[in-house]
Parts: structure tokens; sequence; C-alpha cells
């Protein structure tokens, strides 16, 4: 018996899970082709033996076979007894994340290539592979932006509508989500909390779509960007999934800027993942590598973000896990 890192395991038991890594490349490309093809939308409409599959999404029915098999494998469907493939959990939620899985498994696969390269220099690789870095690059290629604004809008779809099993929205009179996309977030947090009205602070394109989306007519969308002036009169401010794409001057930048306007008694909450200081298994390591690659960021610990906000005499009053890996609420407060 031999300790690897904190776990202890034979060498045999070391070199088949060391396989696991390694051949777990292949999970994402077996999960984005089951994307492309609509097997899951397919196959949520009735159960379908391979060759009826095969006939609707024009495929090879013994390779698409291998295909299913290989989603099985993963948890995404399944093969009944009348040898007709049905949908699991895993492939109902694979239905409604197609922008989830072709911004991930599709846009921004290239950067891992350039990992090791990236690991040597210290220097983020977007601009290198893309031609342009990734806030230009969402400028012109519209289909890779329309991903990243879905993808946003899937993933708070399943996970917000328990938000506020984990926080009381209900004494804010005025929310404001920075950064909010099309409102989906704050409109599930103003079902909990029905005295309640929001603002909603994004881009210009985002925010003309976001009008015609027909969320609570409690938001107002006010367009801007958090690095130049942040709504006032907030009694609670929201950075969800926004915090993480600034460096360290920048973030100084939004917080100065929301510090500016909050109030004495105002909450911010920060909500993405808060990394451990110790080696614990968390899987903000690999989405922290993801979005240096990205834009050459970082996620923080919960002393990189004390770090930031002392010095607007801010600072963490605590720090709430939910259902979601990637959404833990951080909550400042003024010192």
């Amino acid at each position: 018996m031999t300790t690897y890192g904190v776990i202890e395991m034979t060498e045999n038991e070391a070199a088949v899970k060391l396989f696991e890594n390694i051949t777990a490349l292949w999970k994402p490309w077996v999960i984005f082709t089951a994307v492309q093809l609509k097997l899951a939308e397919t196959v949520s409409t009735k159960s379908m033996t391979t060759e009826q599959l095969a006939e609707v999404s024009k495929t090879h029915a013994s390779t698409l076979h291998r295909l299913m098999r290989a989603l099985a494998s993963l948890g995404i469907f399944k093969l009944d007894d009348d040898q007709k493939w049905t949908m699991t959990p895993m492939s109902q939620v694979l239905a409604k994340w197609t922008h989830v899985s072709n911004m991930y498994t599709n846009d921004l696969s290239p950067l891992w290539s350039k990992l090791t390269e990236t690991v040597k220099t210290g220097l983020c690789p977007f601009e290198k592979v893309f031609g342009e870095n990734y806030w230009q690059y969402l400028i012109s290629h519209q289909k890779e932006a329309n991903n990243l604004t879905m993808c946003l809008q899937e993933y708070n779809e399943q996970f917000s509508t328990s938000i506020s099993e984990y926080y009381d929205f209900k004494p804010f009179k005025n929310i404001v989500d920075l950064g909010g996309n099309k409102g989906v977030f704050l409109s599930k947090i103003l079902e909990s909390a029905p005295d309640s009205t929001g603002i909603v602070l994004d881009q210009k394109e985002v925010i003309d779509e976001a009008i015609n989306c027909g969320v609570s007519n409690r938001i107002t969308f006010v367009v801007g960007n958090v690095l130049e002036k942040i709504p006032e009169d907030g009694d609670l401010y929201i950075l969800k999934q926004t915090f993480l794409i600034f460096d360290d001057d920048e973030a100084e930048t939004v917080i100065s800027n929301i510090s500016i306007q909050m109030k004495q008694h105002s909450r911010l909450l920060i909500i993405e993942p808060c990394m451990p200081e110790d080696n614990a298994t968390h899987v903000g390591y690999m989405s922290d590598l993801l979005f240096f690659m990205i834009c050459g960021t970082k996620q923080r610990t919960k002393g990189e973000f004390e770090r930031i906000l002392n010095k607007f005499k801010l600072r963490v009053n605590r720090i709430i896990t939910t259902n979601s890996p990637m959404d833990d609420i951080i909550e400042v407060v003024f010192q």
C-alpha cells in the first residue's frame, strides 16, 4: 500500500485510477457528439431502438449503437429490456444543456492543448489560439457569444430555482444583479421575495434580448459595465459568475464601484466557487485553469477575496454552500 497525495491505494489501483483520468478526455467528445446529433432531445419524445434512432438522426446504425453504449456507460441513456434507448436523469438535463455542452466541449476545447505552454510561460493563451482576446472574440463571433449567453442561462435555470433555500432575499427592497444576463436568475430570486424589485446591469446586446424574454415585470434593465458605474440605491448587490472574469486590478475597480453605492446596511453576494485553502478535492481547480486560459484570471480563496475587499472596508461575513458546485454564496458586508 502506497500513499499517493492524500489517497492510499495499491500501485495497481493507482494505475487504474490514472488510466481513468487519462482517458477522461474522451468523455466530453462523446457528450458533444450526442448534442450535435440531438440524441437527448430525440429520445425524450419516445424510447427508440438503435435503428429507429439512426433513421431520425441520419446516422450509421451500428456506429450509433457504439456511441449510445458509451453514453450509457456515463449514465446518459439506458437500454431497456425491449432493446430501446430510454432517458435517464442525466440525459434529461443534457436535453436542456445544449449550449453548456457546446461551450465547454467545443468552443473552448482548443485551449487545453496549450496548457503545457501556459504552465511554462504563465501567459494566457487565448489570443495566440484564436487571434484576439476573449472579449474581442465574442464581439466578432456571434455564435460563440450566443453560446456563452445561453450557457449561463441554462445553468441558471437549472440551479437558480432553489437559491432561496440557501439565502433569504425577502429583507432586501431593491436587488441589483450585476452582469445579470437576461434576468432569469434575478426573476427566480424575486419569486421568493414578492415585495422586492430588481435591476439587471449588462451589455446592450444582452439587454435588448432580455427585454423580449418576459421575465418578472419587477425588473428594470440597465445598460452598463461594472468597471464603469454601478446602479445606486441597491440593498443587495449580486455578482454571479462575474467576479472571476476579472484580474485583481479589475476586481478592485469593481469592488470600489460597488462600495461607493452600498449603504451601511447593504449586502454584496459574490456567487462563484470559493476555492479551498488546502488541497481538498474541488471542481473549481479545473475551472480555475480554464478561466486563466480564457482571460488570464483566477478563482479565489476566502483569503484572496478578503485581501481585495478589505481595501474598501468590506469583509466576508459568511460562505454558504449550495446544490451547485460552482455557486458558493459569499456574503460581503462592511467591516
